[in-house]
């Protein structure tokens, strides 16, 4: 049951992502990671990248984000 919370809260907080990625010209289909990865802004994914190593250990956000898979959303 917490893991279905947890993911639940995930997707609340890429839904977020996603909204204010699109809010600022990018695509209502993806995450400001993704974009980043997309355009190959460097400099920023190296922050962004940064940030989730800090909060979960996650190596290379934007990469993984850009090359991952949507199915991961999925609350089961």
């Amino acid at each position: 049951m917490r893991a279905k919370i947890k993911r639940y809260l995930l997707n609340q907080l890429v839904w977020i992502d996603v909204a204010i990625n699109s809010i600022a010209g990018g695509s209502p289909y993806e995450t400001i990671s993704e974009r980043v990865w997309r355009h190959q802004w460097l400099k920023l994914a190296y922050v962004i990248d940064a940030v989730f190593h800090a909060i979960s250990g996650e190596v290379d956000h934007c990469r993984n984000a850009g090359e991952g898979d949507e199915a991961q959303y999925e609350v089961i």
